[in-house]
């Protein structure tokens, strides 16, 4: 099963049967850690907050298919990703790069370094 296949099935089972529009998984990652939140719209165009349920196949995908989709090249990187769904089926995928939410991470990180000497700063795949 493709990425996409796991990320349609995915939302699928979080809409929960609801007569939906339009859905769409919103997933941000750091070294580390990977959050997951989404929504749905359904025939009024009423947004609804999706819960997720993370499983440890889907993070393990998620970290699979970030590193299969980044590289050493700035051009490829990325630290949010948007997949929105259909009803009829149409998908659309968007990879950003948010440097503002990665240099308050990156801040947050020396702030902790500076306090413990001992703290590993996280490394993305691409620095390892």
């Amino acid at each position: 099963m493709s990425i996409y296949n796991e990320f349609s099935q995915f939302l699928k089972l979080l809409i929960n049967g609801n007569i939906w529009v339009e859905t769409q998984l919103n997933i941000e990652i750091q070294p580390g850690m990977i959050g997951i939140n989404g929504f749905y719209l359904d025939e009024n165009s009423k947004r609804h907050s999706l819960r997720t349920k993370d499983s440890d196949k889907l993070l393990e995908s998620i970290n699979q298919f970030h590193k299969e989709t980044t590289s050493k090249d700035y051009e490829s990187r990325w630290n949010k990703f948007n997949f929105k769904m259909n009803t009829d089926g149409k998908t659309e995928k968007v990879f950003l790069w948010d440097a503002e939410w990665q240099s308050e991470v990156d801040n947050l990180n020396a702030e902790i370094k500076n306090n413990n000497p001992h703290y590993k700063l996280p490394k993305w795949h691409w620095e390892l």
